[in-house]
């Protein structure tokens, strides 16, 4: 369940746990909540709530790290399985006519659309 992890970035990103529950939707108390949890989960302390906006630990900031990193996995690999993201080597072969009008264009389309795909 990477909800958790979600809310983590959010607040990292909108600055206050106030914002960051409107973004995943939830209330702040329950973005308080989720926080508390993946403290206790990990046995570290995430924020440093003294000040305003709460402020990220060392350690915090290294759980920001890998979360972002797993978040970005999470969404790759349902790319990858809906299809929506190809990936790999794209092996070509065109007549003239077409390695010199056609393939150009459509090379660089496909490199707006699929950046992860080399030619």
């Amino acid at each position: 369940d990477t909800r958790q992890l979600k809310t983590l970035v959010a607040i990292a990103t909108h600055g206050t746990f106030t914002k960051a529950a409107e973004i995943v939707n939830l209330t702040p108390s329950a973005v308080s909540q989720q926080i508390q949890a993946l403290e206790v989960e990990l046995n570290i302390i995430l924020f440093e709530r003294s000040s305003r906006p709460p402020k990220l630990t060392s350690q915090g900031l290294q759980v920001l790290e890998m979360a972002q990193e797993m978040l970005r996995l999470e969404d790759d690999t349902k790319a990858n399985l809906r299809g929506d993201k190809l990936a790999g080597t794209l092996m070509l072969g065109s007549v003239r006519s077409s390695a010199l009008n056609l393939l150009p264009r459509a090379i660089v389309q496909m490199r707006n659309q699929y950046p992860d795909l080399k030619t």
